[in-house]
C-alpha cells in the first residue's frame, strides 16, 4: 500500500483516520498513486517468452501489521500493443489452492486475443503457488508403488490432512487464508501496480472471489468474467453430492439417447446402481502391475473410491466419456481403465495448496455442517429429489464421498468463517459475462444464472457439451476477448457457445467410432 508522506502528526492522523474509513466501507475509488512493485524480467517454466514478474509484501494477520508477513508473487504477461490498454486483465485461479501462474503456459493460448492490447496479471493467492508461504504439502513420502497411488487417489484422508496440519502450522496461521483476505490482496496488488480499473476473469472458485471484489471494490472494476460460477450465497457442502449425481444421470442419459453408446452399454443407470450396491457390500480386488518392474500387486476398489473417482472424471467432458465404458469393464472385473483414470483425474488440476484449499472449505463452505453423518442423511434426502432416473444408494453414496471426508476434517482444521456480508448474493452495475458447462457437476448452470441475476448487465451463456471449465473451449477465447474489448453484453455474438456438443462416447478402449 502506497502512503505519502506528510508534514505533521496531526495531518498523519487525519490520514490515517480517512484510511481506516475508507477500508472498512470499501472503496471504490480507481485513482491510484505511482507503481510499487518492482517487476524484473522472468521466464516461468513452460512460458516460451519473457515476462516481468514481482513480489508484494502483506500482514498475515491484518490486525497485526508488525507481524508475519506473505509475500504474494505476481506474474504479468505483457500486451503485444506499444501502447496497450490501461486497463489490465487480472486472472483469478480456482481450486481452492490453484497457482495462477502455474497455468500461464495455457493462458498464453488461451488469452492470445487479449493480450492484443491488453496485459494479464497473474496473482498467486496467498498460500498457493510462488507465493510465500506456500501451504502445499510434503509430498516426500508420497506412495511408490502403482497399487499405493491408487489406494490413496481421490479425496485425501484424515490421517493425510492431520499431517498436512501438522507440517505448515510451524510456517502460518492457517485463518488468514481465505477469501475475504484474498479481495483486500488483490486490490493492494492493483493500487501497487498502479492501475485504475481493471477486468477479473474468475474460474471456479475464483468466481467467488471475483464476485466478492466487485462487492467491496466494485468502482475499480471496468468488466469481469466468471466461469463454473460459485456464489457467495452458496454453500458447496450443501450441493456437491447433489449436483455430482445429477451429471453422472445426465451422462447414462445422455448415453441412452446416443445410438452407439445404446447399443455397447444398454441400461447403464441400473447397471451402475447394481455395481455400486455390490462395491458397498465387497470390494473388488483388482491387480495393479507396477509400470517399472512389471510386478502386480493388489488393490481394492470400494464404493467410496468409485463415487470419488467418477465424481472427478465428470469434471472433464472428454474423461466422462469413458465413464460408460469403465463402468462396463469394471463390472466384468477389469479394473485397468479405472486405475488409469484415477491418474488422469488426480492429476488433472495440477497442484493443489491443500493448508490453503483446507482453510478456504471448511471456513466458507463447512462452517454450518453437521457432523459427517447427520450432513449425509440431510443431503441424501434432498438429492432424491435432484438425481434424475439414478437409485438412491449412489445418489447417497455421492452425498457422503463429497461431505463425509471434509466435515471429519474441517473438525479440527483451524479457519475464519466468511463476514456475513460476504455470503450474500452481489448487485452491480458491473458488466458480466457468466460462463457455465451444462455437464458441470460441481457448478452447475443454475448456479451461474443464481449470479447474473444479481447484475444489471449481465449474459449468462451455457455450454451444453461443457463441463467444470467453458473458457478453454472452442470459441469461447474469440467470445471472451470480445467481451472484454466491448463489454456490453446484450450485443455480444456468442451464438457458437450454445453449439458446443459433448464429446463422443468411448465404446471400446480404440475411442470413439469414427
Amino acid at each position: 500500500m502506497n502512503q505519502r508522506k506528510n508534514g505533521g502528526n496531526a495531518a498523519g492522523a487525519w490520514a490515517a483516520a480517512l484510511l481506516s474509513a475508507c477500508l472498512a466501507a470499501g472503496c471504490t475509488s480507481s485513482e491510484t498513486s505511482a507503481p510499487a512493485i518492482g517487476l524484473t524480467p522472468c521466464r516461468p517454466e513452460g512460458i516460451a517468452e519473457e515476462i516481468r514478474c514481482g513480489v508484494l509484501e502483506r500482514p498475515e494477520n491484518p490486525a497485526a501489521p508488525d507481524g508475519r508477513k506473505v509475500r504474494l508473487s505476481i506474474a504479468v504477461m505483457p500486451a503485444r500493443a506499444p501502447r496497450p490498454k490501461t486497463d489490465p486483465l487480472y486472472v483469478v485461479a480456482g481450486g481452492p489452492g490453484q497457482s495462477a501462474q502455474e497455468t500461464a503456459p495455457m493462458l498464453a493460448r488461451l488469452l492470445s486475443e487479449v493480450r492484443r492490447e491488453r496485459d494479464v496479471v497473474l496473482i498467486d493467492q496467498r498460500g498457493t503457488g510462488r507465493s510465500e508461504p506456500s501451504l502445499t504439502c510434503d509430498e516426500a513420502d508420497k506412495p511408490s508403488t502403482a497399487a499405493a497411488r491408487f489406494r490413496q487417489a481421490g479425496e485425501p484422508g484424515e490421517a493425510q490432512i492431520r499431517k498436512c496440519l501438522e507440517e505448515l502450522s510451524t510456517k502460518a496461521d492457517l485463518r488468514f487464508y481465505g477469501t475475504s483476505l484474498a479481495v483486500d490482496d488483490l486490490d493492494a496488488v492493483r493500487r501497487a501496480l498502479g492501475h485504475g480499473r481493471i477486468n477479473l476473469w474468475g474460474v471456479s472458485y475464483g468466481t467467488r472471489v471475483v464476485l466478492n471484489y466487485i462487492r467491496r471494490y466494485g468502482g475499480s472494476v471496468r468488466s469481469a468474467v466468471i466461469d463454473g460460477v460459485v456464489p457467495p450465497d452458496v454453500r458447496l457442502s450443501e450441493t456437491m453430492g447433489r449436483d455430482a449425481a445429477a451429471a453422472l444421470s445426465k451422462t447414462f442419459a445422455d448415453c441412452a439417447a446416443d445410438k452407439g453408446c445404446a447399443a455397447a452399454f444398454p441400461d447403464m443407470a441400473r447397471r451402475f446402481g447394481a455395481l455400486t450396491d455390490r462395491l458397498m457390500k465387497s470390494p473388488l480386488k483388482i491387480s495393479v502391475p507396477d509400470p517399472l518392474s512389471g510386478e502386480p500387486s493388489e488393490a481394492d476398489v470400494t464404493a467410496e473410491m468409485f463415487a470419488s473417482i467418477l465424481r472427478l472424471l465428470l469434471y472433464d467432458p472428454d474423461l466422462a466419456s469413458l465413464v460408460p465404458l469403465t463402468v462396463d469393464a469394471l463390472e466384468k472385473g477389469d479394473g485397468r481403465a479405472f486405475l488409469a483414470q484415477a491418474d488422469l483425474a488426480t492429476g488433472s488440476a495440477g497442484v493443489i495448496a491443500m493448508g490453503m484449499h483446507m482453510s478456504v472449505f471448511c471456513g466458507e463452505d463447512m462452517q454450518d455442517a453437521k457432523a459427517a453423518d447427520g450432513a449425509g442423511t440431510d443431503a441424501g434426502e434432498k438429492v432424491k429429489t435432484a438425481a434424475g432416473p439414478l437409485p438412491d444408494v449412489e445418489s447417497g453414496l455421492f452425498v457422503k464421498e463429497a461431505m463425509a471426508g471434509y466435515a471429519r476434517s474441517c473438525s479440527f482444521w483451524p479457519s475464519m468463517p466468511l463476514p456475513d456480508e460476504m455470503k450474500e448474493p452481489v448487485t452491480s452495475e458491473v458488466p458480466l459475462l457468466v460462463l457455465s458447462g451444462a455437464l458441470d457437476p460441481v457448478t452447475p448452470p443454475a448456479n451461474g444464472e443464481r449470479a447474473a441475476r444479481g447484475f444489471a448487465h449481465s449474459r449468462h451463456l451455457v455450454a451444453p457439451g461443457a463441463a467444470h471449465s467453458v473458457s478453454n473451449r472452442g470459441c469461447a477465447p474469440r467470445v471472451i476477448a470480445a467481451f472484454l474489448k466491448k463489454p456490453q453484453p446484450d450485443g455480444l455474438d456468442a451464438d457458437c457457445i450454445a453449439k458446443m456438443a459433448r464429446p463422443p462416447f468411448f465404446l471400446s478402449f480404440a475411442g470413439p467410432e469414427p
